[in-house]
């Protein structure tokens, strides 16, 4: 294997070159008509292509024997270009030639006329990296440039490109390529290539290129190293760290059945095989997306489910019916959440589990929601946990109550509790100082807080004021405080905040006395 894939099968005809229709057609129409502009801007992702149409149109107008808008592939100048050695092709990475002094240089050369061709052809890569003095430069000879000179344009942000550049230019948009095409080109390097690999295989490699045919010949390249015949899924999802469409459906089934166990040890089974859960989130979405789509209409899963096969689509109407589009709306919501934490995280994973805690941990004790606790394990339970305080009792003897009302017999004696309660208790300075370590004000508020473990399992911060409670639950202010739970304890756990209840604790009998006395009465300052 002398090179890598994307280099051995880069397209050297327009008939090779799938996925961009319509920029392929306007080039080619340009050579069949000989109307070729002076400028050309080709924009798009990166691996779409840009650079290899920019090669391939080049290719073709200085061609000696060009069959239409093909080029020959045998004459010199075919040739030089399969070797990077035209000398009417100059090309240009504008990453590094920045400043206006390259631009100045290069044209003191486009005056020349061609050497072998019809026209001198300028690729500038990466166009949008030159600085605003080399765009000035350049811009006289786009304006009336020579006959003989043609400007490829390839820019990845074309929102760095001037707009007197624009508009000199003749812009062709690239996409990202659909999943079809890019199973298309990576079965045809299997083919060519002799490599036994199954299909399966190939669709995670797709779908990890994420559009991109470049990254989906890299990444091919190598899988191809795997010494098996023939290449596993599972393999190939190990070595690339990709998700495979059995953890979406098996994560998304296990939020439909409520079953919060299962989805958080798919999680944690995924990141200690090294998943890019990023990906595995942003394919999560994407799935969602198109789930939610069946829920409302079926009719109209065909024409949006591009990365999808027709097994998966049959799986996503499956998904639909058992979720329902109020649950997928609200799993897009939590999930879009925890895409954008993870990047701010040095634990990806935790903002995905927190969200899944979100989601389905409400359920995960039906016994202590359906108040079916029996009345001795009801008091027995405050003396096994924590230290509780005066209001915590009140709690206890409150969610006892509605026992008296179910059936004992078909209970067990005692609920076991999800979180280790006297953890939470010992822990909680030390979670405070890794708060204050991520976020110093925020640390200060939380040590003013008071720490309450309720029925539920949930751990209640209970604070003095409301604008306290409303600052905790700042949504960066929470992703902070999951994260010094997590941290310290090695678990999420399920917290809120609320306002402590006021008590009059200046009735004091020597205020009660005096007023008596006097005849006054109390006066509350509400400020």
């Amino acid at each position: 294997m002398s090179a890598t894939f994307y280099r051995k099968y880069r397209p050297t005809q327009f008939a090779d070159v799938i996925g961009q229709e319509t920029a392929v057609t306007v080039l080619t129409q340009s050579l069949l008509r000989n109307k070729v502009a002076h400028a050309y801007l080709l924009t798009g992702p990166r691996g779409t292509g840009k650079t290899t149409l920019a090669r391939l149109f080049a290719r073709a107008l200085n061609c000696q024997k060009r069959q239409g808008a093909e080029p020959c592939g045998h004459c010199p100048h075919c040739l030089a270009m399969d070797h990077a050695q035209a000398i009417d092709v100059i090309e240009i990475d504008a990453a590094s030639h920045t400043g206006v002094d390259n631009i100045r240089e290069l044209k003191t050369t486009i005056a020349t006329a061609p050497v072998l061709g019809k026209y001198k052809v300028y690729i500038i890569d990466e166009a949008h990296m030159l600085s605003i003095g080399a765009w000035n430069a350049l811009l006289k000879t786009l304006e009336e440039p020579p006959a003989h000179a043609i400007f490829l344009l390839a820019t990845t942000n074309v929102t760095k490109v001037p707009e007197t550049i624009l508009s000199r230019s003749l812009r062709l948009d690239l996409r990202r390529f659909p999943l079809e095409s890019l199973l298309v080109k990576l079965q045809k390097i299997a083919a060519a290539e002799k490599i036994d690999i199954d299909d399966e295989a190939l669709l995670i490699i797709a779908r990890a290129a994420q559009g991109g045919m470049r990254d989906a010949e890299v990444l091919f390249t190598q899988v191809a190293t795997l010494e098996e015949s023939p290449i596993r899924a599972d393999r190939v999802a190990l070595l690339l760290g990709a998700s495979t469409p059995e953890s979406l459906t098996s994560l998304l089934q296990s939020i439909g059945d409520r079953d919060l166990p299962k989805a958080l040890l798919l999680v944690r089974t995924l990141a200690e095989q090294g998943a890019h859960l990023t990906h595995f989130v942003a394919h999560l979405l994407q799935y969602l997306r198109q789930a939610l789509y069946a829920s409302v209409d079926r009719a109209s899963i065909a024409s949006l489910t591009l990365d999808f096969t027709e097994a998966e689509r049959e799986t996503l109407c499956s998904m639909a019916t058992l979720l329902g589009s109020d649950r997928i709306v609200e799993c897009l919501e939590r999930f879009q959440e925890a895409e954008q934490q993870m990047k701010a995280t040095p634990l990806p994973e935790l903002p995905l589990e927190i969200a899944l805690v979100k989601l389905i941990g409400e359920t995960t004790a039906p016994a202590q929601k359906q108040g079916s606790v029996p009345p001795a394990a009801a008091t027995a339970q405050p003396k096994s946990s924590v230290t509780s305080s005066p209001r915590q009792s009140v709690h206890s003897v409150e969610s006892a109550a509605p026992a008296k009302e179910s059936d004992s017999s078909a209970l067990p004696s005692s609920p076991r509790s999800s979180i280790d309660l006297s953890k939470v208790k010992r822990e909680w300075r030390a979670i405070v100082e890794h708060a204050k370590h991520l976020n110093a004000s925020l640390g200060v508020a939380l040590s003013t807080t008071e720490l309450i473990i309720d029925t539920n399992d949930t751990a209640v911060l209970e604070v003095k004021y409301p604008f306290h409670k409303d600052r905790l639950e700042k949504q960066e202010n929470r992703l902070t405080i999951d994260t010094a739970f997590a941290t310290i304890l090695g678990f999420p756990i399920r917290w809120r905040v609320q306002v402590a209840e006021r008590t009059d604790t200046i009735r004091s009998p020597l205020i009660t006395q005096a007023l008596e006395t006097l005849g006054g009465k109390l006066v509350t300052d509400n400020n």
